[in-house]
């Protein structure tokens, strides 16, 4: 595995154990801010410093916690396609199967808004 993977895959292992940490505690109040803080030194310390790099620029990046959502979001999308590929997932099926993905995830949203949790 490459280093940048492995360290990669490693921060985020690490997160997930914190996050677990918290969850079993009940210290919801850190649990938030230590989560996004944890994955945002893990977008630093690895896809930030790969080329093509992401510049988003604006007025809102002054507020840390925004930019710290962004990059987060950004490691979110970056690991939800790697994981894409890693099952057989392609190009053409995300340009084909849209309106069915979006169901779907629509379906599950008002599903998690209702307190039913994901199936």
């Amino acid at each position: 595995m490459r280093p940048i993977l492995h360290k990669l895959q490693k921060g985020i292992d690490d997160v997930i154990r914190q996050a677990e940490y918290f969850a079993e505690t009940h210290e919801s109040d850190s649990y938030h801010s230590s989560i996004i803080a944890g994955l945002v030194h893990v977008y630093t310390d690895t896809l930030s410093n790969l080329p093509p790099r992401i510049m988003v620029s604006g007025k809102f990046i002054t507020d840390n916690d925004l930019a710290n959502k962004i990059r987060t979001a950004l490691l979110a999308g970056v690991r939800g396609a790697v994981l894409w590929r890693q099952v057989g997932g392609r190009r053409r099926q995300l340009i084909f199967g849209r309106k069915r993905y979006v169901e779907g995830a629509r379906k599950m949203l008002k599903e998690m808004q209702a307190g039913g949790g994901v199936h």
